[in-house]
C-alpha cells in the first residue's frame, strides 16, 4: 500500500508551531502548559527560573537534610549560580528564537510556492523534533561535561569544593548547552535547505523586503546572539577554571574548548546570513536578466520612445539598487570580529 502526502498550504507553519511543545529547551518555558501554543514572556521567565534552579534547589535539600553533601564555601555556592544564570539565559533565547521563527512560519509557507517543496522541507524539519535526537545530543553533552568535571577536579579542588551538587550544576548545563548546540546545527542546516531552494517566492523588484526573508533574518539574529553568548560563557569559564590550578588535563581543555566555541559561533551565527544574503541575490539577479532586454542597446529614436526607455531604466536602477540583504551587514562584521578579537586576546594573554 502507497502512503500519500496531502499537501497543506500551510505545512511549514503547523511543523514550526509544534515545536513549542516538543524542542526540550522551549519546553523548559512551558511548565504546567502542554500544547504546541507559545507562552507570554512572564510565563517563560517563570518556568525557565524554575527548571534553571534545579541544582539551587537541590542544595538547599541537601542544606536541610543532609548537610555533609552540601556546599559550605561561598566559591562553589557562586559557581553553581552562575551555572543557573547561563541556563537561564540559554533557555530564554531558545524561546525568544522559536518565538519568532513561528512568526515567520506562515510567511516561510508563502516563500515557498510548490507544494512539493513545502512537503519536503516539513518532512524533513519534523524529522529534526524527534525527542530521541535531541536526547541523545543533550544526554552526550551532560555526560561529556561530568566526565571533563571529574577529571579536572584533582587539580582544582583544592581551590573550588566540588560536591555532588556542583555534578547535578554541570549536568544541567550540559544538557541545555547539547539541545542548543543541536539546534544551532538544525537552523544553519534549515536555512540552506530553505533558502537555496529554487523558485522562492519574493518581492520582485526588491527580495530583501520579503516579509519571509525580514522574519527570518529576525529569528536568525537571536540565534546569532545564542552563539554569541555561548561562545563568551565558554571562554570565561575557562579562564576562571584556569585560575583554580594546573594540570595537563586542564591545560587541554583550555586550549581546545575556546577554538571549538568559537568556530561554532562563526559557523552557527553567520551562516544562516549568508544563506539570506544568497537568496537576496540570485532574485535581484534574475529580476535584473529579466529587465535587461527591456532596455534597447541604441538610443532611441523618437520623443515617446525616449520616454518608455526612461521609464524602463528607472525600473532597473529601482530593482539595481534595492537593498542586498535583509540585515545590517556592518552588524555581522562586528560579530566576526569580535569574535575573533576574543579568541586572539584569551590566547595572547595565557602566551
Amino acid at each position: 500500500m502507497v502512503d500519500t502526502v496531502i499537501a497543506d498550504d500551510r505545512e511549514m507553519t503547523t511543523v514550526i508551531n509544534a515545536g513549542f511543545a516538543k524542542v526540550l529547551t522551549v519546553r523548559a518555558t512551558k511548565l504546567g502548559r502542554p500544547g504546541p501554543t507559545p507562552t507570554s514572556f512572564r510565563t517563560a521567565v517563570r518556568s525557565a527560573c524554575l527548571v534553571a534552579s534545579l541544582p539551587l534547589f537541590l542544595e538547599l535539600g541537601f542544606v536541610a537534610i543532609v548537610p555533609g553533601a552540601a556546599l559550605h564555601t561561598v566559591r562553589a555556592v557562586t559557581w553553581v549560580l552562575t551555572m543557573s544564570g547561563l541556563d537561564l539565559f540559554a533557555i530564554l533565547l531558545g524561546w525568544r528564537t522559536w518565538t519568532l521563527l513561528g512568526r515567520a512560519g506562515p510567511k516561510i509557507d508563502d516563500l515557498l510556492q510548490n507544494a512539493g517543496d513545502r512537503v519536503v522541507l516539513a518532512t524533513w524539519f519534523r524529522g529534526t523534533l524527534s525527542l530521541g535526537r535531541q536526547l541523545v545530543c543533550s544526554a552526550a553533552s551532560a555526560v561529556g561535561a561530568c566526565v571533563l568535571l571529574r577529571l579536572t577536579a584533582p587539580a582544582i579542588a583544592q581551590n573550588l569544593e566540588i560536591g555532588p551538587v556542583s555534578y547535578c550544576a554541570v549536568a544541567l548545563t550540559g544538557l541545555i548547552a547539547g539541545n542548543c548546540l543541536y539546534w544551532l546545527v538544525v537552523m544553519s542546516e534549515f536555512s540552506r535547505r530553505l533558502l537555496r531552494r529554487p523558485g522562492l517566492a519574493v518581492v520582485w523588484h526588491s527580495p530583501a523586503s520579503t516579509p519571509g526573508l525580514s522574519l527570518l533574518s529576525d529569528a536568525f539574529a537571536s540565534l546569532t546572539a545564542a552563539a554569541l553568548v555561548a561562545f563568551l560563557a565558554a571562554e570565561i569559564l575557562t579562564l576562571h577554571a584556569l585560575s583554580y590550578g594546573h594540570s595537563a588535563v586542564l591545560t587541554v581543555i583550555s586550549n581546545i574548548m575556546p577554538v571549538l566555541a568559537g568556530v561554532g559561533a562563526l559557523l552557527a551565527g553567520i551562516l544562516p546570513h549568508i544563506w539570506l544574503y544568497l537568496a537576496v541575490r540570485d532574485a535581484r539577479r534574475s529580476a535584473l536578466d529579466k529587465l535587461r532586454p527591456l532596455i534597447d542597446n541604441e538610443p532611441p529614436g523618437t520623443g515617446e520612445n525616449a520616454e518608455q526607455l526612461h521609464a524602463r531604466i528607472e525600473l532597473y536602477r529601482l530593482v539595481e539598487t534595492s537593498p542586498g540583504l535583509p540585515f545590517n551587514a556592518a552588524s555581522m562584521v562586528q560579530y566576526a570580529a569580535a569574535v575573533l578579537g576574543t579568541l586572539l586576546a584569551f590566547f595572547l594573554e595565557r602566551h
